[in-house]
């Protein structure tokens, strides 16, 4: 006999769970159905035990699955503290599932979901408790959640395409250096062992290019050491976020890359402005939860200036206008929602706008930067081998 663990809907369609034995799936469905229940899921225990000890930790793609099936089950007519409860038994990430039982276990105490939500799964983004929380007054918590969803959705497709265009780069960076490195550690100290002795005949080119390839030969531990202590350094620097912050913000000033990455903030500003506002949450509040997309620190500023005219009655459109550096296209339709009351729609307008200007300008972006990065490096590679050449040819020159 095998230790089934299933999930299952039971004559008033409420979804249940349990455990139960059995000799295969088959015998175990038939069980249920004798017990008036309809399967939905029947996994062996043993194997639910291996995912969960294979997988500890949730990934954002596993936090948006599991609002999105929350989303399903709501809509489906389950009950809301069943449908927790049926999440933390499918679920093989450890912290979702702990902490989802103890939300269903504080529904059932009588605690508000959201109240739960903040509680033990602390780890989503604000927006996300203020949709849940929006959603729970209004009536509309299927609907509330499906937008939150649609939210992680478009922060995670950002980061991910961010990452995706700097890889090139950072991988032919990389290569340039492996390259460099293995012709001063090999090919030059064998090249200046042939011309020792003759030195001064070089040129100056090939004397400098040489002499640094016999010293990193010479020193190639102690260069190591320094080299992977700056890197440690670097990446100690890049997990500040104080500094990566400031790095960021200064990057918003320069040429295309700024343009890029202001677009970029601007398209998730205006998403999570029209996200908010269609689930009914104060324009002021809204206005305040959105600063927490904004990842520039002196555009976040800016946004509190925002704030604090539209709180002393100042048009959010005016205020934008004077205080942030947005597109005059988005400030023209946030200009036209708010004269015509459908602030909402024209916000998710300008956030798809905006997001297709993005991706062209991401386009421009590499376009610059990929042939910019094979050029530099080409260019150095270039000086070496010239350099190398230039001292042969000086080498058959000289009288034997």
């Amino acid at each position: 006999m095998t230790a089934f663990r299933y999930e299952a809907y039971n004559a008033d369609g409420q979804t249940v769970g349990g455990q139960i034995d059995a000799d295969s799936i088959r015998k175990a469905q038939r069980l249920l159905r004798k017990r008036g229940l309809a399967p939905i899921e029947i996994q062996e225990a043993t194997q639910i035990a291996q995912n969960r000890r294979g997988k500890k930790r949730s990934a954002v793609r596993d936090r948006i699955l599991m609002l999105k099936e929350l989303a399903i089950l709501i809509e489906a007519g389950v009950q809301l503290a069943d449908a927790i409860d049926s999440l933390a038994r499918s679920r093989a990430e450890e912290d979702l599932r702990i902490a989802l039982e103890n939300v269903g276990r504080e529904l059932r105490q009588g605690q508000r979901l959201v109240t739960a939500f903040k509680s033990h799964l602390s780890f989503y983004p604000t927006y996300v408790h203020q949709l849940i929380e929006a959603g729970d007054v209004t009536g509309q918590l299927k609907s509330a959640l499906k937008d939150a969803v649609i939210q992680m959705e478009y922060d995670s497709k950002v980061s991910k395409e961010i990452k995706q265009a700097l890889f090139y780069p950072m991988f032919l960076i990389l290569m340039a250096v492996s390259s460099v490195l293995f012709i001063f550690v090999v090919v030059v100290p064998r090249f200046a062992e042939m011309v020792k002795g003759h030195s001064d005949a070089l040129p100056v080119i090939s004397r400098i290019v040489l002499g640094t390839g016999v010293y990193v030969h010479d020193n190639l531990l102690p260069l190591g050491i320094g080299t992977g202590l700056i890197i440690a350094g670097i990446i100690f620097a890049i997990r500040q976020p104080a500094l990566r912050l400031a790095v960021f913000d200064r990057s918003m000033s320069l040429p295309v890359i700024g343009a890029w990455l202001t677009e970029t903030e601007t398209a998730r500003w205006t998403a999570m402005m029209a996200t908010l506002l269609s689930n009914r949450i104060p324009l002021l509040h809204a206005l305040e939860l959105s600063r927490g997309a904004i990842t520039a620190p002196s555009l976040h500023t800016r946004l509190i200036q925002v704030e604090r005219m539209v709180r002393s009655g100042t048009p959010m459109s005016t205020a934008i206008n004077e205080f942030v550096n947005f597109p005059t296209s988005v400030i023209n339709l946030i200009r036209v929602g708010e004269r015509a009351g459908n602030l909402a729609e024209m916000l998710r307008t300008a956030a798809q706008m905006t997001e297709e200007s993005t991706r062209s300008r991401m386009a421009q972006v590499l376009a610059v930067l990929e042939p910019g990065t094979v050029l530099f490096i080409g260019g150095f590679v270039g000086i070496i081998v010239v350099a190398i050449f230039t001292a042969i040819t000086s080498v058959n020159q000289m009288p034997l």
